[in-house]
């Protein structure tokens, strides 16, 4: 419903009776005030959403549900519309197959008779999925590879095989960081997500998109097994797997897990990728300019981060999650090493340094 043009047509009725105005003055006071309690409750997402749930401006309002998650709904969904509707993004997304050539290289081939799992999926068809591309690797000219530490991946495997006898899928999603300015950064540009009739088949897309992008992948572990370090390493191939980061030792302090790839997904943990989520599609690039958020071309990855709640099954979530926990881990470590080069140019400065680690390691 649009307030401005719905008070123009009243005024070209011809209704200018003291009456008719009245209840205009009044309903742009109403108007004005409700926009105010709505900017106050921005600042708690939770009260913003029931806001939108129970007064809505827009038909789009009324359709969104409250339902826990807090995540950014709106921008979301504007970007949702924005994909679908421009001629620019709605079918950027690429379909097609990895093959290698038979000298040791890929090669990307789009086809026509691929597709993608939709959100909400449905178990009773087959859900096999296919890599989406966004955009191709940029190249470097001095090795012909894509660059490296600058793809990243996140992984939400399943352990099962057969695709009939679960609501879970398999996810593998990339992330571009920065390393130029005059590049594209913070975006996804590639996604696999379905459930093949054996894990080898998921494992071996994942590992194409690897070797396509150059890129190392932080996975979930699972207790039943890790299937994807199996498959890594029985492929040789172990290097694209990333170490467990160091950050959950800082969600989770008194964790006795100790691994040498991946990373388990307890209650902090989760809530932790929940929050780092948050704040990347927060962030503001520009005042009022949610670039990160424009960073997301998959629909289905939209749609679930609009549907999101702590219960159910949302495998694109969590991959997305896990591509910003390594990235966020990667940028620490970074600062670090940086900090670190720092001390040792001041030998006193960094004994003192290294011994409060230490201390604090030991307390």
């Amino acid at each position: 419903i649009n307030r401005r043009n719905k008070r123009k047509s009243v005024w070209e009725e011809g209704d200018s009776s003291l009456g008719s105005v009245q209840t205009i003055v009044n309903k742009v006071v109403i108007g004005e005030k409700k926009k105010a309690k709505r900017e106050n409750k921005k600042r708690d997402q939770e009260a913003y959403e029931k806001e939108l749930q129970y007064n809505p401006l827009t038909p789009k309002e009324a359709f969104l549900q409250s339902s826990g998650n807090i995540f950014p709904k709106e921008i979301l969904q504007d970007q949702l519309e924005e994909v679908l509707s421009s001629k620019y993004t709605k079918h950027i997304g690429q379909k097609g197959i990895l093959k290698w050539d038979g000298l040791g290289a890929l090669r990307w081939g789009p086809r026509d008779d691929v597709y993608e799992v939709e959100y909400p999926h449905q178990r009773s068809k087959k859900n096999d999925g296919c890599i989406v591309i966004y955009e191709h690797p940029d190249i470097d000219p001095n090795t012909d590879y894509a660059p490296s530490n600058v793809y990243i991946a996140g992984c939400d495997p399943y352990n099962k095989d057969q695709s009939s006898d679960s609501e879970s899928l398999g996810s593998f999603i990339i992330f571009k960081q920065f390393y130029s300015v005059s590049k594209t950064f913070n975006i996804v540009v590639a996604e696999y997500t379905g459930r093949p009739d054996t894990t080898d088949e998921f494992f071996e897309n994942c590992r194409k998109l690897c070797y396509y992008y150059n890129a190392t992948v932080l996975h979930e572990t699972q207790s039943s097994g890790d299937l994807m370090k199996a498959y890594y390493e029985r492929k040789k191939c172990l290097n694209f797997l990333t170490k467990t980061p160091n950050i959950l030792y800082s969600v989770v302090p008194n964790s006795k897990v100790r691994l040498s790839y991946g990373i388990p997904m307890p209650m902090q943990v989760k809530s932790a990728i929940i929050n780092i989520i948050n704040d990347h599609l927060n962030e503001e690039t520009e005042p009022g300019i949610y670039g990160n958020v424009k960073g997301i071309f998959s629909i289905n990855l939209l749609k679930e981060l609009i549907a999101y709640t702590n219960s159910g099954n949302f495998d694109r979530v969590m991959a997305f999650g896990l591509c910003l926990l390594y990235h966020k881990d990667m940028t620490k470590n970074e600062a670090q090493s940086i900090q670190d080069q720092s001390l040792r140019n001041d030998p006193i400065k960094y004994y003192l340094e290294q011994k409060r680690k230490r201390d604090r390691s030991n307390n």
